[in-house]
């Protein structure tokens, strides 16, 4: 009876192994969901832009022309940001440009304007109180002096 228990009980464990280590294949290597691990998977042109802004190849207000260029004008893009990957996170380029319009080069927002329109530019009575960075508070102290 104890050599049955124990026969039992060695089939129990061994089709467990059996299942767990076809499990483990079936998942395949950690990070490899979809076929790819986490810093192998393509990126879109935004996700090339974003990456560039990250490790200081490109300032914001160029990654954002770039980013306008990839939606609206591809072939105005420069070659290392274009990407075959459909495009994610459109729906909030035009607000962000709304949002940052002041925060861009003036040369950029010429080429911007053609595409997206500001809600308003500033003119000399706006405050630009969007706009808290030192050098626009320093402009608009000394403004008020």
């Amino acid at each position: 009876m104890d050599k049955r228990r124990l026969a039992s009980a060695v089939s129990a464990a061994a089709l467990l192994a059996a299942a767990l280590l076809l499990l483990g294949c079936a998942a395949g290597p950690p990070g490899a969901e979809g076929g790819y691990s986490t810093d192998d998977r393509p990126l879109d042109s935004f996700g090339l832009i974003d990456r560039a802004v990250g490790t200081g190849l490109l300032d914001y207000s160029t990654a954002i022309l770039y980013k306008v260029y990839a939606l609206h004008e591809p072939l105005s893009l420069p070659d290392e940001y274009r990407s075959d990957v459909p495009l994610t996170g459109v729906s909030s380029l035009e607000s962000e440009v709304q949002r940052n319009w002041n925060r861009l080069a003036e040369e950029h927002r010429a080429e911007i304007v053609a595409y997206i329109q500001p809600e308003s530019e500033l003119d000399e009575h706006d405050t630009g109180l969007d706009d808290v960075t030192p050098d626009r508070l320093e402009h608009e102290r000394n403004r008020l002096d």
